[in-house]
Formats: structure tokens, sequence, C-alpha cells
């Protein structure tokens, strides 16, 4: 599992950290190219794929970069490869696998921390095998800080927000990738509106943990949330919390668990250190 980038006590790094599942060890690898936070990265035939993120401007605003790159760890460096075509830029998209190509739904072209963010509907793909992008059907509504997965063939954004913390979503949306030139479904609402969620797969369930947003006091604006959308019935179900609810993360499974490592444990708070597992 790797951690790339992100904020380190709301600085903007360029960190890079390895986990071995096996061992339970940390360890260093190679800096990304530019400190970058909310970027998007996934993993294909063993490689790391970072496309595109968030830099800092001089005037402390986060402006979305297009420049993208890709980590082989038998090469040991990150190599720039195409970067996503003019006008798609963005960090905070739900990034998904899919063989050798790595999907993009939603996201955000600028935010201004504590001020201005926005969100953007556009949907595309990086095809790693011969170093291209597409645009595919716009989402119905734009979306940041979203979750989601590809099961069956069908690819899933799960909640997240339209802008502000607060502007939490619960709609659930669907589009059939032996079909990506067709339209967007409807599947059934999250039972909660969450943003800044984590996702993870195990078997034909996506599992959503956590998120911030939380109006309710005494929360830290944070959810405790732990949901699973069965994607063979099409319906939720709600399971025990987690016990340190976070935000900002990521979630990866591996062998039936899906592992959260650091965020955050209030709403637009400091990162920390903690890590956990979910095995279903």
């Amino acid at each position: 599992m790797a951690i790339l980038g992100g904020l380190v006590t709301n600085v903007t790094t360029a960190i890079v950290q390895f986990y071995d599942i096996p061992s339970n060890t940390w360890s260093s690898g190679p800096d990304i190219p530019i400190p970058l936070n909310h970027l998007n990265a996934a993993v294909v035939n063993g490689n790391i794929y970072l496309l595109g993120g968030l830099a800092v401007l001089p005037n402390g605003t986060w402006s979305a970069i297009p420049y993208s790159w890709v980590y082989k760890p038998a090469e040991g460096y990150w190599k720039p490869i195409s970067p996503m075509p003019e006008g798609t830029a963005r960090g905070s998209a739900v990034t998904m696998p899919y063989g050798n190509t790595i999907f993009l739904a939603g996201g955000e072209t600028i935010n201004v921390p504590g001020a201005y963010q926005d969100s953007t509907d556009i949907v595309s793909a990086y095809d790693t095998s011969r170093d291209e992008w597409r645009v595919l059907p716009a989402l119905p509504e734009p979306r940041q800080h979203a979750t989601g997965a590809i099961v069956d063939d069908v690819m899933y954004v799960i909640g997240g927000r339209t802008g502000c913390r607060r502007s939490v979503k619960d709609n659930v949306y669907a589009l059939n990738l032996k079909h990506p030139d067709g339209q967007w479904e409807s599947r059934a609402d999250m039972p909660t509106p969450r943003g800044g969620i984590m996702g993870g797969v195990v078997g034909k369930s996506i599992y959503v943990f956590g998120g911030e947003g939380n109006p309710e006091p005494g929360t830290n604006g944070m959810f405790n949330d732990t949901t699973a959308f069965d994607t063979v019935t099409g319906k939720w179900s709600v399971l025990e919390p987690m016990q340190k609810p976070r935000h900002g993360s990521q979630a990866v499974s591996v062998d039936d668990c899906i592992y959260i490592p650091g965020g955050s444990l209030v709403e637009g708070g400091p990162t920390v250190e903690y890590s956990d597992k979910f095995c279903p």
C-alpha cells in the first residue's frame, strides 16, 4: 500500500510512504515530483499512477494541475506520462482501476482553504497501455470528495459533496462500462449523506466509511458510519460504526480486508497517523 503526498498538519507534502501488509511495517519511497494534495492515484499491473491533483499557489489557493506520472518499482523513480486533457485537470476525483484503464469521476479544480471550493461533473479515463486519455459522459451532478468502485463492469460513484464541507450528498450513480458512452443511472441512495468518505470492495459489496460534514452537535463534524452497498441486490446495510471516525483518507482492499491509513478526526482538521482495517 502506498501513501502519496497529501497534507501533514495542513501543509501540502510530496512525501511517499509504503506499508507492507505481511510485516506490518512502513518505509519511505521517492517523493512525488511536486507537493500535491487531493491527488488522484491508482495501481495497475503493480505500477503506481499519479494523475493530477491540487498544487499550492503562492497566494495559498489550491489549484488543479494536469501533470501525471507513473512509478514503476523496478525502476524506482517517477516518470512523466501524458497530462490530463485540457479542461479536465482536477483533484479529489473518484479514481478507479479497471483492467489497464483508470477511470476518474468528478473532483474539484480550485480550493481556497476555509473560503471556497468548487466541484465538477467531468468523467475521464486514462489507458495505461497506450498512454492515452478520453472523456466519458459527465456525472448527473458535480461531485468531489466522493467514493466509488467498479464491480462487474459497472462504475459506481457514491456520495460526496458539491462544494463546502456541509454540502454533502447521498446519491449513487452507476455507468455500465460495457457501454461507456451510455447514460448514468441512479441506484439506491446511501443511508446518510456524507462527503470526504473512504470506500473499498470485498466480494460484490462496496463498503463506505466515515466522512465529514455532519451538522450534529458533539460530532466534530464527523460521521462514524460504516455502510455497505450490495451491487447484486442494490440494497444498503448499516454496519458497526468506525472506532475512530475519519475523513480525507482512502481505502485499499487486500485479501478481503479494507485498510484505511491516516486521515483526520475533525472536520477540516489536521491529519493523524492512526490507521486501521475492516474485515467484513
